[in-house]
């Protein structure tokens, strides 16, 4: 059976091992089937991998929501982290990742988020099939995927020439190897740079990727000669961006002859002709490592020294660009069958329009034609990436171009919030170009090439017992969404006037669900104006702006709530200093509550009784103070005090029902918060939530995120938290979940809120009848 053969027998078990998600009966008592609620992307795709072996295999990675692999049967891209639990939440961020040339099913990826010290180290994680299953191996360094340049590189390198050779390229520790195939680790003493890069105003990001040319011979153990290794800081005399090795990493040099411009190293590739390709990027504002920022850029050519040019050349191919527009780059990419088509992506180019660019080059970077003002984009599998406006753009961050080997008119890209694929990339070419100058090349056509990569930021969830939607969601960066179908993308986009940048605060009138409320910030690709909030009479299909904002309100943010018959609206912003505010005519006037703390630390969260449409409740997660209106929010009296930086839920079961989960036990008020006790043997309560009941009873099914003996998971209750069932499964632990949430309607399904994985729907298997 040929290779091609055999990888599809083992991707289409792969497949069926991702398609079938269900718990088992022995060991779960209840039978879930997962997925996500969709909206697509809506995060920073920092990675796109293929196979350059094996056809239809590729893996894409992202800042914070972990890495997929393609799956060509369904034209999905499949979630290969979910298995993390909530000690390893650390590792869903992919700083980078790296294929073994030697064996096409080896994939490596080196995991974690922040370099930051409220943070631990990272791990490299090691998959022998495809990313079905990994081992963990910790490193004795942090990791930084959701830092800057976290586009960069790629840091992870196998050797080509010997497979248990990995480099890995460290932010603040130099440069790493390892020569088990990843199983241990250490640092290359012999790497003149062991520590952080660039200057304190302008800080680099230290190792970003090491290059393997062509026809370089290997060493007595079979490892290659030469490897050349980009530095992230400004290059100079003193500090070379680029080092190489001729004799298997025991001694490094700086590349002679390199371009000494001050800039910092983005990314490099090795073309198929052997000559390698470097994009660089500069800003006069300190951010020179992107992706923040660049206000100037270069992109060179090297061809290695050989027999003809014994100390190599470097030839400067950057597209010209007039002087008063600024930006940098960030990727470079070539066809692998014609060395003479180059693409570069820009980075940080705002204007003019369409946001950041590709150029292309069919003369080896003569001269250049630009993609994107001509292209033909299709956004019908996530409305909401126009950002309301009419068209799209062709995004933001623009990185990791990458061109299919076996068919080179595909090409593929990944931005700030999606992964945008042509299909006819070389209809572009045609044009008359001139040297010196940039022209526009013939139209491409583009599409949403995301569909199973979900990456938001999940800020709030909310289940009304009736309207149009099951669900409204307030995420990250790109405001929020009214869910009318859980299948497929809102066809009408982001929630609007205003589109807010994050919507932190989301609530319903209980018996008049039609009404709900939104409160929430301005972001990078909106402009809200004044308005940080708005309500809706018709379930959130139509949006009406608060005419004011409460004293105070500046930022906006914080938390909202709705009485139970929609005659009050009130707001906790989260701007220091301000105070919860209520209001009877939808924002038109707000009168500041009595009694009501300022905000000096933490969070100060609202909330309306799901009964009484007098009675409303703070809890100031600073100080644990719970308070309590029944006026209408217009005076509030301390009522007791609980544990500090927890999350308050409220029943819709009867007035003053209660209940609190501070990673400690579950308690539960039923006298309005005056007296609490604990519910259930649970050893960690991290988030509690109501949804339908269970037919044959009256009380809501309870929801927890938490831990029950020693095992931390997801549980559904429907006996009022006597006894709970864990609904997940060891390979759906979703490690940076934070919001659980039931569906009001439908008994059994539950909603979860992650830091970067979307919105997670559980429903049960149809075996599971409890």
């Amino acid at each position: 059976m040929s290779s091609t053969k055999t990888f599809k027998c083992v991707l289409a078990l792969a497949s069926a091992m991702l398609i079938t998600t269900r718990g088992a009966l022995a060991q779960y008592e209840a039978a879930y089937d997962w997925s996500n609620v969709q909206i697509v992307a809506g995060g920073f795709v920092t990675g796109i991998l293929g196979n350059p072996q094996v056809p239809d295999i590729r893996y894409a990675r992202t800042d914070i929501g972990g890495t997929y692999r393609w799956d060509p049967t369904t034209h999905r891209w499949h979630p290969l982290l979910d298995f993390l639990n909530t000690s390893q939440f650390n590792y869903i961020g992919t700083e980078s990742f790296a294929l073994d040339p030697s064996n096409f099913s080896r994939l490596y990826l080196a995991a974690g988020t922040y370099t930051e010290s409220f943070e631990g180290n990272g791990a490299i994680l090691i998959s022998d099939d495809f990313g079905e299953h990994f081992d963990i191996v910790p490193l004795p360094i942090k990791l930084g995927s959701n830092d800057a340049g976290r586009f960069a590189g790629e840091r992870l390198a196998v050797d080509p020439n010997d497979g248990r050779v990995i480099y890995f390229g460290s932010r603040l520790n130099g440069l790493y190897r390892s020569t088990d195939r990843g199983r241990t680790w250490g640092p290359v003493a012999s790497f003149p740079v062991t520590g952080p890069t660039g200057t304190s105003a302008d800080p680099g990001v230290g190792v970003i990727f090491e290059l393997f040319p062509k026809s370089a011979g290997t060493t007595s153990t079979g490892a290659s000669r030469a490897t050349y290794v980009g530095v992230s800081q400004g290059s100079s005399a003193t500090t070379p961006g680029l080092y190489v090795t001729n004799d298997g990493g025991q001694s490094f040099q700086p590349v002679p002859g390199q371009p000494l411009n001050g800039f910092y190293l983005n990314s490099g590739i090795v073309a198929p002709d052997g000559s390698l390709y470097f994009v660089y990027g500069y800003s006069a504002y300190g951010n020179s490592v992107g992706p923040y920022s660049l206000t100037d850029g270069q992109v060179w050519k090297y061809t290695p020294p050989n027999t003809a040019t014994a100390t190599g050349i470097w030839t400067n191919i950057t597209p010209p660009k007039p002087s008063y527009f600024n930006w940098g780059y960030s990727s470079v990419a070539v066809d692998p069958h014609n060395p003479k088509i180059i693409m570069v992506s820009t980075m940080d180019r705002y204007y003019p329009p369409p946001q950041d660019d590709i150029y292309r080059s069919t003369d080896g970077g003569q001269t250049w034609e630009e993609i994107q003002t001509n292209a033909v984009r299709d956004v019908s599998r996530s409305p909401w990436i126009t950002f309301g406006a009419a068209t799209a753009g062709a995004g933001n961050w623009i990185n990791h171009l990458w061109v299919n080997p076996w068919d080179t008119d595909q090409v593929l890209y990944g931005d700030g919030q999606t992964i945008w694929s042509s299909k006819d990339i070389s209809a572009a070419d045609g044009v008359a170009t001139t040297p010196g100058t940039i022209v526009n090349g013939n139209p491409t056509h583009w599409y949403i090439d995301a569909l199973g990569v979900e990456e938001t930021s999940v800020l709030a969830l909310i289940s009304p017992p009736s309207g149009p939607a099951h669900l409204i969601s307030g995420v990250g960066d790109i405001g929020g969404f009214t869910h009318t179908d859980l299948r497929h993308s809102p066809t009408t986009g982001m929630d609007s006037n205003p589109i807010l940048g994050a919507t932190t605060g989301l609530d319903f009138a209980q018996t008049a669900p039609l009404t709900i409320a939104r409160v929430g910030s301005s972001g990078s690709q909106q402009s809200t104006g004044s308005h940080f909030g708005a309500y809706s009479s018709d379930g959130g299909v139509t949006w009406t702006p608060f005419p004011t904002n409460p004293t105070g309100v500046v930022n906006g943010s914080g938390t909202v709530a709705v009485a139970a018959d929609g005659s009050a609206i009130y707001w906790q912003p989260s701007d220091s200093g301000s105070q919860a505010s209520v209001t009877t005519d939808h924002g038109t006037t707000w009168t500041l509550s009595n009694g009501a703390p300022a905000l000096t630390s933490g969070q100060i969260q609202v909330f309306a009784d799901r009964i009484d449409p007098a009675t409303a409740y703070l809890y100031d997660a600073g100080t644990g103070n719970v308070l309590r209106s029944t006026d209408h929010g217009q005076n509030f009296t301390l009522i007791s005090t609980l544990g500090t930086y927890g999350k308050l839920s409220l029943s819709p079961a009867a007035k003053g029902d209660l209940w609190f989960a501070s990673n400690g036990p579950l308690q539960r008020s039923t006298d309005g918060g005056v007296t609490w006790h604990n519910v259930g043997s649970i050893n960690g309560a991290y988030s509690v939530g109501f949804g339908a009941a269970k037919p044959g009873t009256h009380y809501p099914a309870v929801y927890l995120f938490g831990q029950v003996g020693e095992t931390t998971g997801f549980y559904r209750s429907t006996d009022q938290g006597a006894s709970f069932v864990r609904v997940n499964d060891d390979q759906h632990q979703y490690g940076n979940a934070y919001i659980v949430q039931g569906d009001a309607r439908v008994y059994g399904r539950i909603y979860i809120g992650t830091n970067g994985r979307g919105i997670i729907l559980g429903q049960p298997a149809e075996r599971d009848h409890r």
